[in-house]
């Protein structure tokens, strides 16, 4: 109530009211209970602790306290009734004078000092007998009972004010054409109690500023952010809304005059409230930056764009009226895949809502991208700038390279250095395309081509540079190979501070060649003799090796064929101390990719090494010479033989001398082995073959000798039978003083042929001159009959005789060994000459004599100084 003397007139009034009630009250209780006999009950006077609550809670509690003035006589009780309204209605009955309630009203505790005997309490009936009806009963009430009931009581005002919740209509909420709707639904749970009333308060911000009120929980906003709608409930009279400065006042600030914050005022205030993100995203513009001779192309923003929280800015490249989306950047500048008309967008949007991966570029139009937003009839919120900045281009753009192998190792000569272009070079109107080969830190040029592909032959740093210029403006006749550097060449055009348009990738496409090259060995000598304790054996470099910064070399031994690694050295010279076949190798490598302290020598193989190469089908970047100098180190001993048999008869004009080796003999790697067949004490070499078997065709001593050499350091051929003398051949070697490492067993195994039948004397071993074996007998026979010379081929027979088409002819060898085979007519015209492979033995062969005419000729078989010939008749 607003008017200060109505409010004084109340107040007289009321305080009238009570005391006129309360003399009422002692009148009554002061009438005696008649034949009682003892004192009368009186229910006495109750004092409220607090006359008037308010509170939104669910229950309130109410309590007086008594004020000692009830008289209760024996046998009587003391009862508390709870009242509510003008009729007092009782709510509830305590044995104390507290109690909860839940309602919004004017409530009073009474006491009442009663005698169970004559009044029942069952006889009140809870929110239907009122306290005068009670009183009626009583003798202080016109009735019969004796008690005595307090009429006045303790009086209390209760007010339960409740905001209850509210759910918002949308957790997020777009400006559409500048503003926005805020909206809640309340929850069904306020409570309203007269004479207060029910509002609604939009507030901003974590800080909760008010910014509007409304009796409904809508409200228009045009400006992006959090907003909150909360529920208030109050008393006009008490709480003045008026004073409530929109865009000040906070939710807080109400709150605070409020009992709920510690206030005196009755009301309540849902601070949680129901929240709504309003989002306002603004792409703002953007101002082009012109773009001159490039199809780099950029753009600032002009500032006004508006990125609420949560959303992300992305720039959208288009093409074309039809605003096809190109390309997405996150800032402002492209580099153009063509020249044409482009624009260039912002867009503000949520990824959560928006995904731009549903965009096709190519395909996807900027208007089909607005279509969803908001701003364009969808429902995303969203911001895209349509106009955005328009550029036409028509420039060369040089685009970019990839290096097919961007690292090369290589020992070959040329390195085929070659890149792929990656799509992206423009060849604006009137222009070409130039692939530029460059090296070094200084750009040199090296080569120039219409394709990425140039060979290269030495180690460096290469690039392979794209150009797009126009003959007419850039000259490139001014160009020297391996002097002019492409700076110079980019100083002339616009990218690089010059006037010519043109455009220079100055990265390229980038090489590292690395060439080291292992070259090749000669070693000082293939064959070396052991001599029992170290031998020296060392190689030199052929000169043909290269070592590149910061590559290494040295030098890697290994042993035998398997090639196992035995030591390293930084010369081509190694001390072995026992024989074998040893081999010096060229590594070049860098030891930041080859780590040598992991080669177990004695395990690791030059094989093992080869294969971590990139030329052994490994990653790393090195060159070994697997072939390498080879040293036999050598301790070739023949051993000793033993003749099968000590006297030999010449049967039909030859006997057969062999032996057989004592199985002690050492043959080296490399080395082969023949027997030498001498006569007697002078020693001259008769003959020479694979095995201890020989034929002679005169009587006389003999020896068979077991010959070891080297055929790399000892030619077989240099032994001229029937002239050599076995003596000499020993001089030439080390065990005779010379300089060949070979052995030859001078002692050999002693054979006798004798005539028969004086060998049979000697060593009786037949009965008469054919009783022997029979393949010795025919072989002998075969030989008797055939031209025989005791040399290194006999030509055993020929047949058909006469022949028309095919010859055969039977060889007898001592080795493998290839023969010529020549025709010669009786004029002594070769008429066809041709080259046989024999083995060791006998073997056959033929030969086409068809298109020779008739008559008679003669075949010669032909081994270096050694010949046999037959003739043999041709007829149709």
């Amino acid at each position: 109530m607003k008017n200060p003397k109505l409010r004084r007139l109340r107040n007289i009034f009321m305080l009238v009211m009570t005391l006129v009630s309360l003399n009422f009250s002692l009148t009554v209780n002061a009438q005696p209970c008649s034949g009682s006999g003892q004192p009368a009950p009186d229910a006495g006077t109750l004092t409220p602790k607090i006359t008037s609550n308010c509170s939104g809670l669910q229950l309130v509690s109410l309590e007086a306290l008594q004020n000692g003035d009830a008289v209760v006589p024996a046998g009587y009780q003391t009862l508390f009734l709870l009242c509510s309204g003008p009729n007092k209605v009782v709510r509830q009955i305590n044995a104390t004078p507290a109690f909860s309630v839940s309602g919004n009203n004017a409530y009073s505790i009474h006491s009442l000092v009663y005698d169970p005997v004559t009044f029942d309490v069952a006889t009140i009936v809870l929110h239907i007998t009122k306290l005068s009806d009670i009183n009626s009963t009583l003798i202080q009430g016109g009735g019969t009972i004796c008690a005595a009931l307090d009429l006045v009581g303790a009086p209390f005002t209760v007010q339960r004010p409740v905001a209850g919740t509210i759910t918002t209509t949308s957790a997020k909420s777009c400006v559409d054409n500048g503003t926005a709707t805020v909206a809640a639904t309340p929850d069904g749970n306020a409570n309203v109690p007269y004479p207060f009333l029910l509002t609604y308060i939009l507030t901003s911000g974590n800080g909760q500023v008010i910014q509007q009120i409304n009796s409904a929980p809508s409200f228009s906003v045009s400006v992006g952010g959090l907003y909150t709608i909360h529920t208030l409930v109050y008393d006009p009279a008490t709480l003045d809304l008026t004073t409530v400065v929109p865009g000040v006042t906070t939710a807080g600030d109400v709150n605070a005059l409020l009992v709920q914050g510690g206030g005196n005022i009755c009301a309540t205030l849902d601070l949680t409230g129901a929240s709504t993100i309003v989002e306002d995203p603004f792409a703002g513009g953007l101002n082009p930056v012109p773009a001159i001779c490039s199809v780099h192309i950029e753009a600032t923003p002009n500032g006004t764009a508006i990125v609420p929280p949560g959303y992300e800015t992305v720039y959208v490249l288009t093409s074309g009226a039809g605003l096809v989306i190109e390309q997405f950047s996150a800032t402002p500048d492209f580099m153009l895949t063509a020249n044409g008309q482009f624009t260039m967008h912002t867009l503000v949007y949520d990824p959560i809502t928006l995904d731009l991966n549903t965009i096709t570029l190519g395909v996807t139009t900027a208007f089909d991208v607005n279509s969803m937003l908001v701003q364009g009839g969808g429902s995303i919120c969203g911001s895209l700038d349509m106009s955005g900045a328009k550029y036409n281009i028509d420039a060369p753009y040089s685009g970019t390279l990839t290096a097919d192998a961007a690292s090369s190792c290589s020992g070959l000569q040329l390195v085929n250095l070659s890149a792929t272009p990656d799509g992206n070079t423009i060849i604006a109107t009137g222009y070409q395309v130039v692939y530029i080969l460059t090296s070094g830190p200084n750009y040199i040029i090296r080569q120039m081509g219409p394709t990425p592909v140039f060979n290269v032959s030495g180690n460096n740093a290469y690039r392979i540079q794209t150009l797009v210029y126009d003959p007419a403006t850039l000259d490139l006749s001014t160009i020297v190979f391996h002097q002019t550097s492409l700076l110079t060449i980019n100083a002339q055009l616009i990218q690089g501070g010059g006037t010519i348009c043109a455009s220079l990738d100055m990265v390229g496409a980038q090489f590292t060649v690395q060439r080291p090259v292992a070259g090749t060995l000669t070693a000082s000598n293939a064959s070396i003799c052991f001599n029992g304790s170290s031998t020296n054996i060392d190689a030199v470099p052929d000169g043909n090796a290269n070592v590149p910064y910061p590559f290494s070399r040295v030098y890697v031994l290994t042993s035998g064929p398997g090639l196992v690694v035995e030591q390293i050295s930084a010369t081509p010279s190694f001390s072995v101390s026992s024989a074998g076949l040893y081999t010096i190798h060229t590594l070049v490598y860098d030891p930041l990719t080859l780590d040598l302290s992991t080669i177990v020598f004695g395990v690791t193989t030059g094989f093992d090494i080869n294969s971590m190469l990139v030329q052994g089908g490994g990653s790393i970047c090195a060159s070994l010479d697997v072939t390498g100098a080879q040293t036999v180190v050598a301790n070739p001993d023949a051993g000793g033989i033993t003749a099968n048999n000590p006297v030999v008869c010449l049967i039909l004009g030859f006997g057969i001398v062999s032996a057989t080796p004592d199985g002690d003999a050492v043959v080296p790697t490399g080395y082969q082995t023949r027997y030498l067949l001498v006569n007697g004490l002078v020693s001259t070499i008769q003959s020479i073959s694979m095995n201890p078997t020989f034929i002679v065709n005169a009587t006389g001593v003999y020896r068979v000798l077991t010959f070891i050499y080297n055929p790399a350091t000892f030619n077989i051929n240099s032994i001229v039978t029937g002239t050599t003398n076995a003596f000499n051949l020993n001089g030439q070697l080390i065990q005779g003083g010379g300089t060949v490492c070979a052995s030859l067993d001078l002692l050999g195994a002693v054979t006798a042929v004798l005539p028969f039948p004086l060998c049979n004397i000697i060593s009786p071993r037949y009965t008469a001159e054919g009783d022997f074996d029979a393949q010795t007998y025919e072989l002998i026979k075969t030989l008797s009959e055939s031209e025989f010379n005791g040399g290194a081929v006999t030509l055993l027979n020929t047949y058909p005789n006469p022949v028309s088409d095919k010859l055969n002819f039977e060889v007898l060898s001592t080795g493998n060994q290839d023969l010529s085979v020549i025709i010669y007519n009786m004029m002594g015209q070769e008429v066809n000459t041709t080259v046989i492979n024999t083995v060791e033995g006998v073997s056959t062969h033929t030969i086409d004599v068809s298109t020779l005419e008739s008559g008679n000729y003669m075949i010669r078989i032909q081994s270096g100084n050694d010949s046999v010939s037959k003739t043999f008749i041709v007829r149709d």
